[in-house]
């Protein structure tokens, strides 16, 4: 899988969680101020997330402070995909 498989599943994952158009799902699109996601809806993306590419994400490693754009997302999801040795990014 590469980065824009990820990317696509990621921005897939977020426009379903968050239910807005996949249109808005941009790289630098803010989770809050761009595509109005509330703290309750980090539950449901991290849910998503894990499902869609079969990893494990801890409450702390997924704040709103750290992984705030589609692009750190997206990041963040292929780091542990490559940490966990499923493919190359």
């Amino acid at each position: 899988m590469n980065r824009e498989d990820i990317h696509r599943k990621v921005a897939l994952a977020l426009a379903e969680s968050l239910h807005v158009d996949r249109e808005k799902i941009r790289p630098q699109a803010n989770l809050q101020t761009d595509l109005g996601a509330e703290s309750v809806d980090l539950l449901e993306i991290i849910f998503r997330l894990e499902q869609e590419f079969g990893i494990r994400i801890r409450d702390e490693e997924f704040c709103p402070h750290s992984l705030i754009t589609v692009e750190t997302i997206t990041n963040f999801v292929g780091n542990k995909l490559r940490r966990m040795g499923a493919q190359e990014v």
